[in-house]
């Protein structure tokens, strides 16, 4: 579904409110509407300890989808005047059922991890505009990053079993 009915930057409207909904049902406290279409999930693990973010892009691009697959994108838009498809062309569609899969897996492990975990669906990535998503956390030096959700498409299981135990850098956009 999150392949077959993208939205373009500034537009995730379906897309926002599938991520709000995913980590509401998860158990996190969440706010909507942040830097436009942001979502921001809050969830505190069963010890105090460091603040870790995690960042899932929703946006997607004004492409036409070519493959011939069962959850091709059909969605068109115009786009700078010019009629278009829209698409997950470089995989915000696979960073979202991450994001999604990591709030889940980590709110049933939540007693077995030290600190307190944002999850945010950033809107506007691929235009950068929803770099304002990160004003949120401009005047707080405790919001760490361990990595951005992408990295754990191949590795999810391995690493998050230890994410309380992993080194931290600084959280930016």
């Amino acid at each position: 579904q999150l392949h077959a009915k993208p939205e373009l930057s500034g537009h995730e409207v379906q897309t926002a409110g599938r991520m709000t909904r995913e980590l509401k049902d998860a158990g996190f406290t969440v706010t909507s509407g942040v830097g436009g279409h942001g979502v921001v999930g809050v969830l505190k693990g069963g010890r105090p300890g460091p603040v870790v973010a995690l960042r899932a892009d929703m946006d997607a691009l004004p492409v036409v989808e070519l493959a011939d697959v069962p959850y091709k994108s059909t969605v068109k838009t115009t786009y700078n005047g010019v009629e278009t498809g829209v698409m997950h062309a470089c995989g915000h569609d696979i960073h979202m059922t991450s994001f999604v899969g990591t709030a889940r897996l980590l709110t049933k492990l939540k007693d077995k991890w030290k600190g307190t975990l944002i999850m945010i669906g950033q809107p506007a990535e691929e235009r950068v505009l929803g770099a304002r998503v990160a004003a949120a956390f401009e005047d707080s030096e405790s919001v760490f990053i361990d990595r951005q959700v992408s990295d754990y498409v191949n590795q999810i299981g391995q690493k998050l079993a230890r994410l309380s135990d992993k080194p931290t850098i600084p959280y930016t956009f």
